[in-house]
């Protein structure tokens, strides 16, 4: 059996199923992108049959939904096309349960609003192999690709012009809202106005920093538990927080107690959340392994680790307003969180240099100053994310002294780094 593959990218969609098209292929072509996975089943060119585990593209679903066959009747048909081991299209034909041509014109949608939904995806990879499973083979359906893409394409662009439409209106609403400050964007915690307080113009007081934190005993515990990870490889058990405060030092400390506030502050969509804020915290442990490489100071490239994806949790407080799917939900926090991730550091009086690097992280090239800053958050945030792509992601930089980075150091690193960050988050 023959496989090629490769990146969506480079080869897409349309031009796959076309050359499998113009070339009679019999096979199976595989796509997936992030947890969906779909496979177009080709005979001598023809499409024959579709599997997809993404909701509301399943056959039997699909059926369903447009009211051709009632559920159970479905449940029973696979079963039993599976038992006798042939195509569950030609079981629903033999046993007359549905007229051909209606059978062709409901597979022909479903491949066609499967299509049109992966020409959405923004990447992906694929796997074509020349073999078919034995019960797709010779099944009683033989679709031409060119149609099926051509009616994916137009349908795909009306989608993409109502879905722009809904999403300006939703965007000129936030934006309103913005505005008008009708957005849930917390004031700085309280914890953190008096640790700040703590490290005015005549030093940091300890006396004082050890009151505020043992007011928390929560929060004790926690910066005794991170004190401890390998993160910081000690070589005895910290046991006090005077300890602790040595140890780690007071900006250090005050970045830690900075994650905790955040993770309080916000109470909608909580696990969401706690997922958000933990990346952030390794995020920020990340990048202050990379600022003490490059130069940069340590403890403000921390904070801006630790910020970049702040605009995601008042962006989930918000659009908890609105009527949305997950995936617009999705899409507008996708795009919009960097912005509004600024509009809460403008809020809480964070210096330039962090608002820069929370606005442009995803595009250090395009801030107006501090591209460096922004650019170790970029890396952090994408060695995180793809650590199998970490030579590609070096090859990207553009505003960091690329040799004095040790890769292996910050790959090695990242275990621990989400153990300090799980004892605090």
């Amino acid at each position: 059996m023959k496989r090629i593959g490769g990146d969506l990218g480079m080869m897409d969609l349309h031009d796959l199923l076309i050359w499998g098209a113009a070339q009679g292929k019999t096979g199976s072509l595989k796509i997936w992108d992030d947890k969906i996975v779909k496979t177009f089943y080709l005979q001598e060119g023809k499409i024959v049959f579709l599997t997809s585990n993404k909701e509301g593209e399943r056959i039997g679903e699909f059926l369903a939904r447009v009211g051709c066959l009632e559920l159970n009747l479905i449940k029973h048909a696979i079963q039993e096309s599976q038992r006798l081991g042939v195509p569950f299209t030609r079981y629903l034909l033999d046993q007359k349960l549905m007229p051909r041509q209606n059978l062709l014109n409901v597979v022909g949608r479903l491949v066609v609003t499967a299509l049109a939904d992966a020409l959405g995806w923004g990447g992906g990879s694929f796997e074509f192999s020349d073999a078919l499973p034995p019960t797709i083979i010779n099944g009683p359906i033989m679709l031409e690709a060119a149609d099926l893409m051509e009616r994916a394409v137009a349908l795909r662009e009306k989608a993409a012009a109502q879905t722009g439409d809904r999403d300006a209106e939703l965007l000129r609403q936030i934006a309103q809202r913005m505005a008008a400050g009708d957005i849930d964007i917390p004031p700085i915690p309280d914890t953190l106005v008096r640790l700040k307080q703590c490290m005015g113009e005549e030093g940091p007081s300890v006396h004082e920093m050890l009151k505020i934190i043992m007011g928390d005993q929560i929060l004790t515990s926690k910066i005794l538990k991170a004190a401890n990870s390998t993160y910081y490889g000690l070589p005895a058990p910290v046991t006090s927080l005077q300890h602790a405060i040595v140890y780690m030092g007071f900006k250090t400390m005050v970045n830690i107690v900075t994650a905790y506030a955040l993770n309080k502050i916000f109470v909608k969509n909580t696990e969401e959340m706690r997922a958000i804020l933990r990346h952030s915290l390794m995020c920020a442990y990340l990048a202050k392994k990379i600022g003490a490489a490059v130069g940069m100071d340590e403890e403000e490239a921390f904070v801006c680790g630790l910020l970049h994806d702040i605009g995601k949790t008042a962006l989930l407080n918000l659009l908890a307003d609105y009527e949305l799917t997950r995936e617009e939900r999705d899409k507008v926090i996708r795009k919009y969180h960097p912005q509004a991730g600024s509009l809460l550091a403008i809020k809480w009086n964070f210096p330039e240099l962090v608002r820069n690097a929370v606005r442009f992280h995803h595009e250090p090239a395009a801030a107006p100053a501090d591209q460096a800053a922004a650019e170790i958050v970029w890396l952090a945030d994408a060695l995180l994310n793809a650590p199998d792509k970490a030579e590609q992601l070096m090859g990207k930089l553009a505003f960091l002294p690329v040799a004095r980075l040790d890769l292996k150091g910050l790959l090695a690193d990242l275990e621990t780094i989400e153990e300090a960050a799980r004892a605090i988050i």
